[in-house]
């Protein structure tokens, strides 16, 4: 039982390095979305005036990285009140395997319910990065550009919707 609860234990830790690595590049990813936009010119050419986003979009990318960053602490606080409880139940004397089980099977439950609203974040994520590439298209004049950003931002939202095993 031991072993099993190491060998599940290290495969938990590979899955919260992978989901870590995600986050950052998703944070790296939003910080160049909104660098890109904070230098995004307005000028008009040939009547024409080039995508600055609103403060509305700004606003936008704002509440969905403090979304983000609940998700993470909600993600952080079930993890903490799990290894309390099992932590207490050691302490006590309740090492049945019976309870052990339980207390692993809510804990694989809250992170299970963590990434899925980690995931659904991540498919607004990709949703606003295609919106952004479509208003950027609208100013751009090379439709090679134009169709190389959609297809990018069109694997972006494909890899979002999966959800991968955990």
């Amino acid at each position: 039982l031991r072993d099993e609860l190491v060998a599940g234990q290290a495969k938990l830790d590979a899955k919260e390095t992978e989901l870590n690595e995600l986050r950052q590049q998703i944070a790296n990813k939003e910080a160049e979305n909104a660098e890109k936009i904070s230098f995004a010119p307005r000028a008009t050419i040939s009547g024409y005036i080039l995508f600055k986003p609103t403060k509305s979009e700004s606003d936008k990318l704002k509440e969905r990285l403090n979304v983000r960053k609940k998700t993470s602490q909600l993600i952080q606080a079930s993890e903490n009140r799990a290894t309390a409880a099992e932590a207490e139940a050691e302490s006590a004397g309740f090492e049945s395997r019976r309870n052990l089980e339980a207390a692993e099977n809510n804990r694989l439950a809250e992170r299970a319910k963590a990434q899925r609203e980690l995931e659904a974040e991540m498919a607004k994520v990709a949703s606003l990065h295609l919106d952004n590439a479509k208003l950027q298209d609208k100013s751009s004049s090379s439709s090679c550009r134009r169709r190389r950003r959609r297809r990018v931002c069109r694997q972006e939202l494909r890899l979002a919707r999966r959800h991968p095993p955990l």
